[in-house]
């Protein structure tokens, strides 16, 4: 398909596999905190949402991996076999990124493998569960900020770092809510513990979603083309900003509401339907807009729009389909 090359995917599924990893470090480290200050039940739930996050962050690094050693061997030797011959900078800017990464994602790996071993003991990784967190969350930022490293220091280098960086807090936080709140739904400690977590969450994105802002103004005046694409990305930005806004923070509003001491009342499968479409038009939403930061598309904007819709269509049968295989196996006490 024109515009759609394979090192392009690879780099899609990089940038959104590193915010996952590195969203999940970030959350299960404040969950790990939190489960070192509390008492009881609530520590425990604590430990468990911690947990529950190391699982997001070995299924999204395995990911990383992957697609990170696949685009190291495709970008490197190119931009070595064409040295002193004139060619995208981009190009040689990723290049750059991949080099200096190199050293950083092997560190990554081995803490990674370090975090698998606690995670099999309950009690070490309850102790020493933020020694992994910390430096993953770290190095995952590092490696999102020299993602893309120019030779000269300038505002372009700002953008690179403010818009790699902020998909940690924006489509990796989303997946983390996502995936915690499908396997939190059947136990009521948990949702205690996590759900006044979730305007933590929610501002959090929005933080990411300024950061992005800022970071496409540092380059509007040489990157602004008004197209198809351009119209339907403002389209998607608009929809995550009306969701939000009007959805997101009335659904934390109510999960909240739901807790008391001594239980947490149910959720009426018409208010659980709701909560499914808001869910999957985020997910789909932000990983519609980083796709569309490596790919550009010869589709009109109605194309776009269908698309689009699609996608959220399957996102949201594949979230019932999974709300209902969870339930079944009781994934919860499986991680625990």
């Amino acid at each position: 398909m024109v515009g759609i090359v394979l090192s392009d995917i690879t780099r899609f599924f990089m940038q959104a596999s590193a915010g996952a990893a590195g969203a999940a470090s970030l959350w299960g480290f404040i969950f790990w905190m939190k489960a070192r200050k509390e008492n009881g039940e609530r520590s425990e739930s604590f430990s468990t949402l911690s947990r529950v996050t190391f699982v997001i962050f070995l299924v999204a690094i395995g990911i990383f991996l992957a697609t990170w050693a696949y685009s190291f061997f495709a970008f490197i030797p190119a931009a070595q076999a064409h040295e002193g011959i004139v060619i995208k900078p981009q190009r040689v800017d990723i290049a750059r990124g991949f080099e200096l990464n190199l050293p950083l994602v092997s560190i990554l790996t081995l803490i990674a493998l370090l975090g698998i071993f606690l995670w099999r003991k309950r009690d070490l990784f309850k102790k020493y569960g933020g020694m992994i967190f910390l430096p993953q969350f770290l190095l995952v930022s590092l490696i999102l900020l020299f993602g893309v490293t120019a030779e000269e220091f300038g505002r372009n280098q700002i953008f690179f770092w403010l818009h790699g960086w902020h998909s940690i807090i924006t489509l990796g936080t989303v997946v983390a809510v996502d995936v915690l709140y499908l396997v939190t739904l059947h136990s009521a400690a948990l949702k205690r513990a996590l759900y006044p977590f979730f305007p933590v969450m929610s501002a959090a994105i929005w933080i990411g979603l300024g950061l992005d802002f800022a970071s496409v103004f540092l380059i509007i005046e040489d990157a602004l083309h008004v197209t198809s694409q351009f119209l339907f990305n403002q389209t998607v930005v608009g929809l995550i900003i009306i969701n939000g806004a009007f959805l997101s923070g009335k659904t934390n509003d109510f999960l909240i509401s739901l807790i008391r001491p001594d239980r947490v009342d149910s959720i009426s499968p018409r208010t659980n339907l709701i909560f499914g479409i808001s869910g999957s038009l985020s997910i789909v939403s932000w990983t519609t807009i980083t796709f569309l930061d490596f790919v550009n598309l010869p589709f009109s904007y109605v194309e776009f729009l269908f698309i689009y819709l699609a996608f959220i269509s399957i996102a949201f049968f594949s979230h019932l389909v999974l709300e209902k295989l969870l339930a079944t196996r009781k994934v919860v006490p499986s991680v625990v």
